[in-house]
């Protein structure tokens, strides 16, 4: 009948909470507390402050002193203490897109406590009016997926967390918007440059993706370095032929335009032909038949040389003799040939030497009058 006197709430040695009680017979006697006239076995309690608690898991013991300093003390209860909020960080899928379907995902900070609920409110429309909006149940670390509707249409969303402890937390506001419409094809035209470099001026929808490549007619394509609308590009024409400019716009939603074309030519241009620097040496006797040719060009211009003699019979009647004169890599030749059959030996031999030219080399020739 003496009641309790004295409540104390320990934390290891420490006391972190007290309670003080005026009555001895709280059945019988009146109280001077609020709480008076409490019936014998009637619960008395503690009051734990945060601020006498630390961070996690710990034990704590409650003292009792009754009216005549009787003391005892309960057995150590396990006790945890977390009131830092679960954090919610770097969500992703949320912004413009050209798609319908979306797909949220974020990331949890959930301390020493577990998350154990998770709602998003979801309104759709032009704002957050509860007409709009519906908030659901869903797993605390996502995804969240959901239809956001036809072109132009937007959404937002907020996440609420509760952990163990019961501590809260919601997120900022997470916006969706759909734009489904792609842009205008881009203009494409040359505003600057001659043969293999040309100025190309791109424009359409400002700041949209510009991925552009040239292709010869009928033969490949080459990719130019992507840039955003509108803008100037070099673009570089290799050979002779007709080019067919192709471009394509992305906006920040991800939809692609139909593709812009422009065809330019540049022309064949054929290089100037290189001289074969022919040179000849001849030394010869008429009466013994005996003609020796030598000289060189430039290596790799010809690979054969032709000979020609032509001379005059005793009654002035045309002779000629004919041959092939085989060139090595080098460009060096020599060749000892014979007068022409029925020359006569007192009248003069006209020599001439005419290389058959490679490609890109000029057609030239050699003409010696040999004489008695």
């Amino acid at each position: 009948a003496l009641g309790v006197r004295k409540l104390e709430l320990l934390s290891g040695s420490e006391v972190v909470a007290t309670s003080n009680r005026t009555c001895v017979d709280w059945s019988v006697l009146p109280c001077s507390e609020p709480s008076a006239g409490l019936a014998t076995g009637a619960q008395v309690s503690v009051k734990v402050r945060d601020t006498s608690l630390r961070y996690g898991a710990q034990e704590l013991r409650l003292r009792v002193t009754d009216g005549a300093g009787n003391v005892t003390t309960t057995p150590a209860q396990p006790i945890g203490l977390e009131n830092r909020v679960p954090g919610i960080w770097q969500p992703s899928g949320q912004g413009l897109s050209s798609a319908a379907e979306r797909e949220l995902n974020w990331k949890v900070d959930a301390y020493d406590a577990p998350i154990t609920s998770a709602t998003i409110r979801l309104c759709t429309g032009t704002g957050e009016a509860p007409a709009d909006c519906r908030e659901e149940a869903i797993a605390p670390t996502g995804p969240y997926r959901f239809t956001i509707g036809g072109d132009g249409a937007t959404a937002t969303a907020r996440i609420t967390l509760t952990d163990a402890a019961g501590n809260s937390s919601t997120s900022d506001l997470i916006r969706f918007s759909r734009d489904a419409s792609a842009p205008a094809a881009p203009v494409i035209s040359q505003t600057g440059g001659t043969g293999a470099s040309r100025d190309v001026t791109i424009n359409g929808e400002a700041g949209a993706r510009i991925d552009a490549k040239v292709c010869a007619v009928g033969g490949a394509c080459a990719d130019v370095p992507t840039t955003t609308a509108p803008a100037v590009l070099k673009v570089n024409l290799p050979g002779g032929g007709d080019y067919d400019i192709v471009a394509t716009l992305t906006d920040a939603a991800g939809n692609t335009s139909a593709p812009g074309t422009l065809r330019l030519t540049r022309g064949t241009v054929t290089p100037e032909p290189k001289s074969m620097a022919l040179a000849v040496k001849v030394s010869s006797n008429l009466r013994k038949g005996r003609i020796d040719i030598s000289g060189s060009v430039a290596a790799g211009s010809t690979r054969r040389i032709d000979v020609q003699l032509i001379g005059k019979s005793p009654r002035g009647r045309r002779v000629t003799r004919t041959l092939k004169l085989a060139v090595p890599a080098s460009g060096r030749f020599k060749v000892r040939v014979k007068p022409p059959r029925g020359a006569s030996v007192r009248k003069t031999v006209q020599l001439v030497l005419t290389p058959k030219p490679a490609s890109g080399w000029r057609v030239t020739h050699y003409t010696h009058t040999i004489r008695p």
